[in-house]
């Protein structure tokens, strides 16, 4: 019988979200959500993935970075 997915299941994940990719295109920004299970809150940080070198990596280290925007000139 398999296990049915409940609510606590679903606080588990971190959901990724509002891509944005740089002008140049040589860079992607996104937004990680978690949940706070400890104070039952969500923490979002921005990430950014180097597209020139295949490399993820977090971008801010704050809980409450959101939506990530490039400047037309960067």
């Amino acid at each position: 019988m398999e296990k049915q997915i409940e609510l606590d299941d679903l606080m588990k994940y971190a959901m990724i979200g509002h891509p944005q990719i740089s002008p140049d295109a040589k860079y992607i920004c996104f937004m990680v959500t978690r949940h706070n299970v400890e104070d039952d809150e969500y923490e979002s940080n921005l990430w950014l993935i180097d597209r020139t070198i295949d490399k993820v990596r977090p971008f801010t280290m704050g809980n409450k970075d959101m939506y990530p925007v490039w400047s037309p000139n960067s």
